[in-house]
């Protein structure tokens, strides 16, 4: 296929690690771009090597744009991507897609009735090893699932924690979309946050939630900006899955070396090349082949619905209701 042109609305700190992915990728070709303002953009252009646009406008009236990713402010994504399908433009969208459920299956309507694939982008379960687990759980394979844990360690500064609207919605989302891909939505959940490190902030900068499956298994999630595990037994990115007959354990800590990217101050191999792997994902069998993305919009919608009800259980204390009834 001819490379697929690409633009970005979005020139922040995410923008790097799909300009990277872009670059790998001989199936695509990034042709622009348009930040928040004109310096960001004129810089973020020089540095790529691309078209900076003056607006949004300009960027969706260029036929060499095919598909457009927006990695705008999270207020701003399913505006951004609802522009960009009513002007016939292919969309992945960064997550959380968008502020709640409602809005976020708005968009989902919107593609369908434009024609046009809207990808969200959870990153996470594009890497190999991740859907290497769904297919073992999926097989039969781990027997019956007794537990899961998905675990996030890794020191923000306060700084880079302020442009996200708390670590439950910025790495609880990832959190949840990974556990529908892998095991479904759960019945039940019980969460609860804290405010460690974090002197200016009023977001949480901690998060635990124990979950309980429609099968009777038990997850545990949790996710913390307060601090790193450079321990040999190392938990800062982790998923492991347990069943009756084997298990699965995917990590991050397969691959590191020192070179800041994005909002990271290493360079953490497996994460970055879950950026490669979505977009590719996206550009080759979504729009080259029309297969549908591994998560879709509606998955990020029943996502926003957890971290609502997440919300609502660190606020009363309380379990949730049944999920499902």
């Amino acid at each position: 296929m001819e490379p697929v042109g690409v633009a970005l609305i979005g020139t922040g700190m995410v923008s790097e690690l799909h300009e990277q992915a872009l670059r790998e990728l001989r199936s695509a070709k990034l042709v622009g771009c348009v930040g928040g303002g004109p310096e960001e953009t004129e810089r973020r252009a020089g540095q790529w090597g691309v078209r900076p646009y003056a607006d949004i406008d300009t960027l969706l009236n260029d036929p060499a744009v095919d598909c457009v990713f927006v990695l705008s402010p999270l207020e701003k994504h399913v505006e951004h991507a609802t522009q960009a399908l009513r002007m016939g433009k292919h969309v992945l969208v960064e997550k959380p897609v968008g502020p709640n459920p409602s809005d976020i299956r708005s968009l989902d309507q919107t593609a369908k009735q434009c024609g046009r694939v809207c990808m969200p982008v959870h990153n996470y379960i594009y890497n190999p090893e991740v859907r290497r687990t769904k297919r073992l759980i999926e097989n039969g394979d781990l027997g019956k699932i007794c537990a899961a844990w998905i675990n996030y360690m890794i020191y923000h500064p306060e700084e880079i924690a302020g442009h996200y609207p708390g670590i439950l919605r910025q790495v609880g989302t990832h959190h949840f979309y990974t556990l529908l891909y892998l095991l479904g939505r759960p019945d039940r959940l019980y969460a609860s946050d804290a405010h460690l490190i974090y002197e200016k902030l009023t977001t949480e900068d901690q998060v635990m939630l124990q979950l309980e499956m429609p099968g009777g298994a038990h997850v545990s999630l949790f996710a913390s900006f307060a601090m790193n595990d450079e321990t040999s037994d190392s938990w800062m990115f982790m998923i492991k899955v347990l069943g009756a007959k084997g298990g699965c354990h995917v990590t991050w800590k397969s691959a590191i070396f020192a070179r800041p990217l994005g909002t990271m101050s290493q360079a953490i191999v497996p994460y970055e090349e879950s950026f490669t792997n979505t977009d590719r994902y996206f550009i080759e069998e979504c729009i080259g082949h029309g297969h549908p993305p591994l998560s879709t919009l509606e998955d990020a919608a029943v996502a926003a619905e957890l971290i609502e009800a997440a919300e609502e259980s660190i606020k009363t204390t309380t379990p949730s209701p049944m999920l499902n009834a």
